[in-house]
């Protein structure tokens, strides 16, 4: 994204831009075995394991939208849970700057009475505030789904995927020399 004077601006400089703060990434509590990645990178995509407003091993928010929750305090669950989910992918990734947003899948805590436009406009909390923060590369896919619990009593847990543009390989030192094949030091070649 540009600025009216022709610069690029940054995510982090949007996100100062916005008065928002990154959390303390996320973390499981204590005594709950983590058996998989916050974050998994395989052939230049990001696939981001669900996430709720949480900071560090901070619950933010708990509740159910339509019973002891709001629609608008499920749209903030649902701009708390993408901070998260940016605090992670910042943790990961070396920039912000070059990752495109594909798809998310936004699970929500709701009574059954909870329909089509209040879904939606819980999600919306996780989309308004990507698209702010990375503008034409936050537009993405997404789903929607209501559901009766969520594990830690979260309103909203949300999952994503992300495509990363590819830094050029780096030269590996050995093979600066001239004649074919790496040298590699040590080697009996």
């Amino acid at each position: 994204m540009t600025s009216a004077t022709g610069t690029t601006i940054s995510t982090m400089q949007r996100l100062d831009a916005l008065g928002a703060e990154l959390p303390e990434p996320w973390r499981l509590p204590d005594g709950v075995r983590q058996t998989f990645q916050i974050v998994r990178m395989h052939a230049g995509t990001a696939y981001v394991a669900g996430h709720g407003p949480v900071r560090g091993t901070e619950t933010l928010m708990q509740g159910r939208i339509g019973d002891d929750l709001s629609v608008e305090d499920g749209y903030t669950s649902a701009r708390l849970t993408a901070l998260a989910i940016v605090a992670s992918l910042r943790l990961t990734l070396s920039d912000l700057d070059a990752v495109t947003w594909l798809r998310s899948t936004v699970y929500v805590n709701a009574t059954p009475d909870l329909t089509g436009p209040a879904l939606t406009r819980v999600a919306d909390g996780f989309s308004d505030i990507v698209n702010d923060l990375f503008g034409d590369r936050g537009q993405h896919a997404r789903a929607t789904i209501g559901v009766a619990t969520l594990a830690f009593g979260v309103p909203t847990i949300i999952e994503a995927t992300l495509s990363l543009q590819q830094a050029p390989p780096r030269a590996h030192p050995a093979a600066a020399h001239t004649g074919g094949e790496p040298v590699l030091r040590g080697s009996s070649r």
